[in-house]
């Protein structure tokens, strides 16, 4: 070895090179990147925590026009994920939506007539709620459905609180948010407190903000799906399957009904083994209650004109049966606003929209709303209990509480490819 000269440059031994793991990042790389995830994550939960306290606990809050307040919550909190971190539009949505808004759009200047711009762009904005899409991790997205479930038991809870309350002491304890939230901010065009039949001296219980029963009900059925698809822990279906049938409203079973069939494979040994009995307790604690009397009571309203079944599940198809009567306009609609107004249907929105947009926008809406709520879903039993309430519960085009939910529950957060392979497979094992 040759000795250097003490005149000569020192020889700089090259810097060391930096520990790598898999896929060539270095270690602090993939600190960062690690770091990074975390503070997405931590943004898009409370993104969902504020579309959560929205939905739930502030439905009955409206701004001036008479829109839920959710429509603005909303896109307040995708305005803050554009903020503070990248949220992405699915292209797929967007191109159809873009071809629904040209549906919506050009029926009316086919029209020659007047049609109702608000109603048109509200409608627009409530639709354009499913375009949105956030990554979270494997755990964020089960926080927030395990999150979804605890507020569903605080619900039932509450229930219960109202159930005893009225028979021990009366439901004049129960708070009341039509006396607390100033008129002119309430949400209208709802049932807030509705007497179990005629006559009787009791109430349905409302969970106190929700608009009516059915809502509540819908709601504790979304609670129940949620965590049978994704935790099944069986002392917390218990308490919301209890919770649905001491609210007695009927939209969340048949939810639940439309549900099942995408259920029933699901169901292992062990399900079964704890199922049977407990339905038999349940079904002798529903006969023995009085509550089949009360299911039988609200089937024989179906035919009954101003009926709630009547209203929900009879006008609207009779509506869409008879699209033929208004002639040509059938392919473009009679105008944004200009549907009857009468307190005699519930306008589900395949009505609503093939009234007043026409036929190829009905379609071209539910191409969208579909595809929104089935393509990369985590689960799409879930998706399908949205659609249903989205679809034949509700007067949903409208309102952007359902739309909201459908966004919360299946639309604006997903999974990556591996992490939503990985969550599908856990769910196959429970």
């Amino acid at each position: 070895m040759t000795q250097l000269d003490a005149d000569s440059p020192p020889v700089r031994s090259p810097p060391p090179r930096p520990r790598r793991w898999g896929g060539g990042r270095s270690l602090q790389t993939k600190v960062a990147v690690a770091s990074s995830a975390q503070q997405e994550d931590r943004l898009a939960i409370t993104i969902f925590i504020g579309l959560l306290i929205s939905i739930i606990f502030l439905q009955k809050v409206a701004i001036p026009g008479n829109i839920e307040f959710v429509l603005p919550a909303a896109y307040a909190m995708l305005g803050i994920s554009a903020v503070f971190f990248r949220i992405g539009i699915d292209v797929g949505r967007f191109v159809l939506f873009g071809v629904y808004s040209v549906f919506v759009i050009g029926s009316q200047f086919l029209l020659g007539y007047a049609f109702s711009q608000n109603s048109l762009m509200v409608g627009l904005a409530i639709t354009a709620l499913l375009c949105f899409k956030i990554y979270v991790r494997r755990e964020t997205y089960l926080w927030m459905m395990r999150t979804f479930v605890n507020v569903s038991l605080f619900l039932a809870f509450v229930v219960g609180f109202q159930q005893i309350s009225q028979h021990v002491i009366g439901a004049w304890v129960w708070p009341n948010l039509d006396k607390i939230i100033p008129v002119s901010l309430q949400y209208h065009s709802y049932n807030y407190l509705q007497y179990v039949e005629w006559g009787s001296p009791f109430l349905k219980p409302n969970g106190i903000f929700f608009l009516e029963t059915s809502v509540l009900s819908q709601y504790l059925a979304l609670g129940v799906l949620v965590e049978f698809l994704f935790f099944r822990r069986y002392w917390v279906l218990g308490i919301l399957a209890g919770a649905e049938l001491a609210s007695m409203g009927g939209t969340g079973l048949m939810l639940l009904l439309w549900v099942a069939p995408c259920l029933l494979p699901r169901l292992g040994p062990k399900t079964i083994a704890i199922a049977v009995p407990a339905c038999a307790v349940l079904a002798a604690i529903v006969v023995s209650s009085g509550y089949i009397n009360n299911i039988a009571l609200r089937i024989s309203t179906f035919s009954t004109g101003g009926s709630s079944a009547n209203q929900r599940f009879v006008q609207p198809l009779l509506y869409l049966a008879n699209l033929s009567s208004i002639g040509g306009d059938a392919m473009k609609g009679i105008g944004a606003g200009n549907i009857p107004q009468t307190t005699d249907v519930v306008w589900w929105p395949v009505t609503k929209v093939s009234t007043e947009y026409g036929v190829p926008a009905a379609v071209a809406l539910y191409v969208y709303v579909v595809y929104a709520l089935f393509k990369g879903t985590a689960s799409r039993a879930l998706a399908f209990g949205c659609l249903v309430q989205y679809s034949i519960l509700n007067g949903s085009y409208a309102m952007p509480l359902f739309m909201a939910t459908c966004a919360m529950l299946c639309t604006l957060f997903h999974l990556r490819p591996d992490e939503l392979a990985q969550l599908k497979q856990d769910m196959r094992k429970l």
